[in-house]
């Protein structure tokens, strides 16, 4: 009998050593992680269980650890088992998760970022981690639906709000981009993310004073990004403010931030003060900066504006490198037109101005009309002549 007691005694005793033990080594665990010292906490771990298994406390703790330490592979050999575990779960999925999107394996990171999102419901963290993957794989309903998500857990989360809007402009809608960010605005006013992102947001809705009220919000602080300040230059000039305009399209060209639109506009700002040569030397430029075939708009202005200038024959040359790269019945049109007031051979006109007439859609109406009323009168100048 008092052998049994001892031995009862003598365990009691172990036990609360042990206890003991892992209270001081959790305590020792805890002040490394707060210093960042992980590689230490790996050798205490070691130096405690050697080749035994630790439980699955201390399992986590080292797993943890070698994540810190960028040994990622052996962190998440240890971390897998753990991910289950109705009280580490949580912790080693979130670990799991970043090591999966740095190991680029975007499907096993999906899973685990979804399953956070049960575990913290009213966290919007995940969704939008879940909806960034689907954004950067170019699956952009898939980004909406789960940024739309995130957005709902928290109306008040600037992140959601932001991304929720940058998204919906890669979508082409533009008015639900605009009506989140008015709301988030109207909660937020200092917000200059918000602000910044209403720029391009308000000129792709043709709200040009919208987008110069934004745009000067941000430039009196101090806010000079190129797309804020082109943004606001050209809503100028759309509104018709030539100097306002100009002053922004030079501050961008003399701090050389020079883009094929910034030349165009400084074209357009000149060629309306009746400056017609140099203009033309604006959209040239603008014209070389820009990859074919998107210099279209660019070369069809510099045609345009040779023809007013008389420069028929160069402008001719314009217009037939233009349709060599991307065919448009406005090209065809000016073409005709050239050709008609340059070319004594009618021939060339009275062709591109019957092709136009097939090409034209409703949105060209006025030049539909002109063309068709001069390829009747060509053919009756074609027929007094015989040809």
């Amino acid at each position: 009998m008092r052998a049994l007691l001892n031995f009862g005694l003598v365990f009691i005793i172990s036990f609360q050593v042990i206890g003991q033990d892992r209270m001081d080594l959790r305590a020792q665990i805890r002040a490394l992680h707060d210093l960042e010292d992980h590689r230490s906490i790996i050798l205490l771990l070691d130096s405690v269980f050697g080749r035994t298994q630790p439980s699955e406390e201390f399992t986590f703790y080292k797993g943890r650890a070698l994540f810190n330490t960028g040994q990622i592979t052996e962190a998440r050999g240890l971390l897998i088992p753990l991910e289950t575990d109705s009280i580490l779960g949580p912790g080693a999925t979130q670990l799991l998760a970043v090591i999966a999107q740095q190991q680029r394996n975007n499907t096993e990171a999906l899973g685990y970022l979804l399953k956070l999102s049960q575990y913290y419901p009213d966290n919007p963290l995940y969704l939008q981690r879940v909806a960034r993957i689907f954004y950067s794989e170019g699956n952009f309903p898939a980004a909406m639906n789960y940024m739309l998500s995130a957005y709902r857990c928290d109306t008040l989360n600037q992140t959601s709000i932001a991304e929720l809007a940058e998204i919906w402009m890669k979508l082409e809608m533009p008015g639900n981009a605009y009506r989140l960010l008015s709301d988030g605005i109207k909660i937020f006013p200092e917000s200059l993310l918000f602000r910044k992102q209403m720029v391009p947001v308000c000129y792709r809705r043709n709200k040009m004073v919208e987008v110069i009220d934004h745009g000067s919000f941000l430039t009196a602080r101090g806010d000079t990004t190129p797309t804020v300040v082109r943004l606001k230059a050209f809503a100028y000039f759309d509104l018709g403010e030539m100097d306002k305009s100009e002053f922004w399209l030079d501050y961008l060209l003399n701090k050389d931030l020079t883009s094929e639109d910034v030349w165009f506009y400084k074209g357009k700002v000149t060629d309306a003060r009746g400056n017609k040569n140099e203009a033309l030397g604006y959209y040239e430029k603008a014209v070389h900066m820009t990859l074919s075939p998107n210099f279209n708009p660019f070369l069809l202005q510099l045609a345009i504006t040779l023809g007013e200038n008389q420069q028929y024959q160069e402008s001719i040359r314009w217009l037939q490198t233009g349709r060599l790269f991307k065919d448009s019945p406005e090209l065809i049109y000016q073409l005709a037109r050239n050709f008609d007031l340059f070319y004594q051979d009618k021939q060339p006109a009275l062709q591109h101005y019957q092709m136009f007439i097939e090409l034209a859609g409703e949105n060209s109406e006025d030049q539909r009309a002109y063309a068709i009323q001069r390829v009747r009168e060509l053919r009756e100048l074609l027929h007094l002549l015989g040809q």
